[in-house]
């Protein structure tokens, strides 16, 4: 037996309280001459006994009334656990330590609750128990009372998800295969309302203890995703976008997050949940980058962090012919350009205008404009077939149209009033159609 307010005991030695007061209060009779006195002692000492009698059954009920009071004020518990010399018995403990578990509450996380209490149930388990701990990652393990107390004490919060329908499901079914008469699950989870997938009834009928902290889960915040947009940067800047969730979350200021990349710090923004935001960071040299996007700390720590990835890669070399692009193609290459989203070049690795002469360098990719006069659109299409490429151009539709480029949603359901007809002769069908006018390539 173990006692909540052990202090409180020290209130036993004012059991000796009552024993002193009847000793003070003891007083002789006086002394009286009287005739016939030889009846009258008789009828006393009758009387002494019946009152000695009532007098000791006084002392006793006031002593145990205190010896009472003080044993309630030490508030006794006699914890509930398989008791020694019990029948053998099959035991499924299932710890539930997942992400949730490492939450703090007045200064003392979750799990180390659960941790206890599951440490008192091995403890009292007895040799031929048969004993499996199932964890977060959903596996049972099928070891001693010292093996399974390891496994407890090496056990630590986890970013997975229990599902604990199915971890009782499969309790259930391990205890009903052990062929033990006696089976228990005990199931030690702070019982979000998320851990709980499809009902299964496969439990009925067994012994289930369910146990969970006293305290209420903390109000929590959390970096729910992020990603980098878009998901490749050419050199210069980029940005992260962040989801930012948690519950239960009071109304109150908004919370700082900060994105950093490759070592170094970007953007920052102030956010409530649920919330997104938009962290502005500065790409690092070319080649794959690792970041990550943090909250300002809460009594759930684990999600406060979210990684991501990006690859940078260097801006592309771009050739045109200002010509054959116009002027208002022109002007937003110079733009990209001054903005170092593409360098321009001659030999860039990527042309737009004519279609490339013979002899091009391979890998190279071009932009061909169909020609602005349609007499040298012949000479076009032996330019293409010259340079090994399968498509060439049709006669001119005029006619209006609806784009449809189901992979391009920015130019999607756009209206098409002029377009040239790309005809591919070969037999495959083709690979690389974006949009088509008209159902035509």
């Amino acid at each position: 037996m173990v006692f909540l307010q052990p202090f409180a005991l020290l209130l036993l030695g004012f059991g000796v309280v009552p024993p002193l007061l009847h000793l003070f209060q003891r007083r002789r009779p006086p002394d009286v001459e009287f005739p016939a006195m030889r009846y009258l002692r008789q009828t006393e000492r009758e009387a002494q006994r019946t009152i000695r009698l009532r007098h000791l059954l006084l002392l006793l009920l006031r002593v145990a009334a205190v010896v009472l009071v003080a044993l309630a004020a030490g508030r006794p518990v006699v914890p509930a656990r398989v008791g020694a010399g019990h029948e053998p018995t099959a035991l499924v403990l299932v710890l539930d330590n997942s992400l949730s578990s490492g939450a703090v509450s007045g200064g003392t996380r979750a799990f180390d609750d659960l941790a206890a209490r599951a440490r008192e149930t091995l403890g009292a388990a007895q040799p031929a128990d048969a004993l499996w701990l199932i964890g977060a990652d959903g596996v049972a393990r099928r070891g001693s009372r010292e093996e399974l107390l390891a496994a407890v004490a090496a056990a630590r919060p986890e970013a997975r998800r229990l599902d604990l329908s199915a971890a009782v499901a499969t309790a259930a079914r391990l205890v009903r295969a052990s062929g033990y008469a006696r089976g228990e699950i005990h199931l030690l989870s702070d019982v979000q309302r998320t851990a709980f997938g499809a009902p299964d009834s496969a439990a009925a009928g067994l012994a289930l203890l369910v146990y969970h902290p006293v305290a209420d889960p903390p109000a929590n915040r959390a970096v729910v995703s992020a990603h980098a947009t878009p998901a490749t940067w050419v050199a210069g800047a980029g940005a992260v976008t962040a989801a930012i969730g948690g519950a239960p979350v009071p109304a109150g200021p908004k919370v700082p997050v900060t994105v950093t990349l490759g070592g170094r710090a970007g953007g920052r923004a102030l956010v409530a949940a649920p919330d997104v935001a938009t962290l502005g960071v500065t790409a690092p040299l070319a080649g794959w980058a690792a970041g990550e996007v943090d909250l300002e700390p809460d009594e759930l720590r684990a999600d406060d962090g979210r990684p991501f990835a990006v690859r940078v890669v260097p801006p592309a070399t771009v050739a045109w012919d200002s010509a054959e692009a116009g002027p208002f193609l022109g002007a937003a290459l110079g733009s990209l350009a001054r903005a170092g989203q593409v360098r321009a070049g001659g030999g860039g690795a990527v042309r737009l205008g004519p279609p490339p002469p013979a002899g091009a360098p391979p890998g190279a990719a071009a932009v061909v404009f169909p020609p602005r006069d349609p007499v040298a659109l012949g000479a076009a299409n032996r330019a293409l077939a010259a340079a090994g490429v399968p498509w060439s151009f049709g006669p001119r539709i005029e006619r209006e149209d609806t784009l449809a480029a189901p992979r391009l949603p920015e130019i999607n359901g756009a209206r098409v009033t002029g377009r040239y007809r790309l005809v591919n002769p070969s037999a495959e069908a083709p690979r690389s159609v974006l949009a088509r006018a008209g159902g035509d390539p």
